[in-house]
């Protein structure tokens, strides 16, 4: 990055996210006030800046009110964004998913929280809070290795900071083993065996929504491979919950798989007082309908363009409660 584009992206970043005046920046910068407004619009212009302008909330209201009344959802929150930026959908949803997170929290709050990109992006926009007596959890072991984008212990991190929470923890060991055995053997270990323990008592999850894919970064981390993939797919996989893969019905995919991660089980997640997942991107309806389907979610922060391809399946399928 050049340093022309350096200080484009700081402007933008002190105007459009930390919401600082012209004037304010220019003082900060040491330049002048029309020199910033300059610099705003040569950054929309450059794509550093996009802007999305949108009146669609009766729109989303009303797809909201049929996510309620097509499944057994306590609440619903549809993001509009636009139909063709990926990457600025990613964003907007990121950013109204964690606002909308941080009002769902609450002190004395045990809260789990998975890994992944969407999660990551979630926690670092996440509100300043004072929970001192809410807890965070990792829900799933770790991913030790440099390939894959999990971020594990980063959101852990991130949350417990924002939240202001005195207490966080995290699984201290691989999220998949070779074998059983070896998963038997860690249960005995006291830490593991409380940081499940833990993981299992939240009363809040924060779950991700992944693909049996090679974007999944169980693949990308080298703890699933292309034999796993294809297994997983010949068993009719939709996506998977954290580390638990299922098929359209909810069931889960490959046993022996399952019974080598470590982490909340499809049962603690049923159990759990509220699941939270946020979905973005339309390749991920399927996976995010069957999770509906199944119950395992309760609360949904979803784009625009997903929750009107998950009604329109569910409704071409004539899906009911």
């Amino acid at each position: 990055m050049d340093e022309k584009e350096s200080i484009l992206r700081d402007v933008s970043k002190y105007y459009y996210v930390e919401n600082l005046t012209q004037a304010q920046i220019a003082h900060r910068l040491g330049i002048s006030r029309p020199k910033v407004s300059r610099l705003l619009a040569d950054a929309r212009d450059k794509g550093i800046v996009k802007v999305f302008i949108t009146d669609l909330e009766e729109n989303m209201g009303q797809m909201e009110d049929k996510l309620l009344s097509l499944f057994n959802l306590r609440k619903a929150k549809i993001v509009p964004v636009p139909p063709t930026d990926q990457s600025l959908a990613f964003q907007i949803t990121c950013k109204e998913a964690a606002k909308y997170i941080t009002d769902l929290i609450e002190d004395d709050d045990r809260i789990g929280v998975g890994w992944g990109g969407t999660l990551f992006e979630i926690s670092k926009n996440l509100q300043h809070l004072s929970l001192k007596n809410s807890m965070v959890v990792q829900l799933f072991g770790n991913l030790d290795t440099g390939e894959a984008d999990d971020y594990a212990n980063d959101i852990v991190s991130q949350f417990a900071l924002k939240l202001d929470s005195k207490s966080s923890h995290i699984i201290p060991c691989p999220v998949i083993v070779g074998n059983q055995i070896i998963l038997d053997i860690l249960m005995h270990d006291e830490k593991v065996s409380q940081s499940i323990k833990l993981a299992k008592s939240c009363n809040k999850m924060i779950i991700n929504i992944g693909l049996p894919t090679e974007d999944n970064c169980l693949y990308k981390g080298g703890y699933i491979n292309d034999e796993d993939l294809k297994r997983l797919n010949s068993q009719n996989c939709a996506g998977c919950l954290g580390c638990r893969f299922y098929d359209d019905d909810g069931n889960i995919c490959d046993e022996s798989l399952n019974n080598r991660t470590i982490g909340v089980s499809v049962e603690d997640i049923k159990n759990a007082k509220s699941v939270i997942a946020c979905a973005i991107g339309t390749h991920k309806s399927r996976a995010l309908l069957a999770a509906l389907k199944a119950d395992f979610l309760d609360v949904i922060i979803v784009d625009s363009n997903t929750a009107a391809q998950v009604i329109g399946m569910a409704e071409a399928e004539k899906f009911t409660k």
